[in-house]
């Protein structure tokens, strides 16, 4: 993960808690982010992400396909309720 990235990131997860980072907390999550284990956890971060995003916009956009069909309400929410699944 590049500098840039890294503080993408942390000024993502830094907004909804309403928590600055210092310098020092900064430098301390680039340092983290150099080691093996740091790009082994930013890896799976991404990846988890990725999986969460992909499948609910699957799930979204096959609701809305339900939807445009006159399927049932039911089957909308059974899908839409349906546990994340990896691919």
């Amino acid at each position: 993960m590049t500098l840039p990235e890294l503080e993408q990131v942390l000024k993502w997860y830094q907004t909804p808690l309403g928590k600055k980072i210092s310098e020092t907390e900064l430098e301390k999550y680039i340092a983290f982010s150099e080691t093996a284990a740091g790009r082994h956890f930013y890896s799976l971060l991404r990846k988890k992400t990725n999986i969460v995003l992909l499948d609910s916009n699957k799930k979204i956009l096959m609701s809305i396909v339900r939807v445009m069909n006159d399927d049932s309400w039911d089957n909308i929410r059974k899908d839409l309720g349906e546990p994340i699944r990896e691919i």
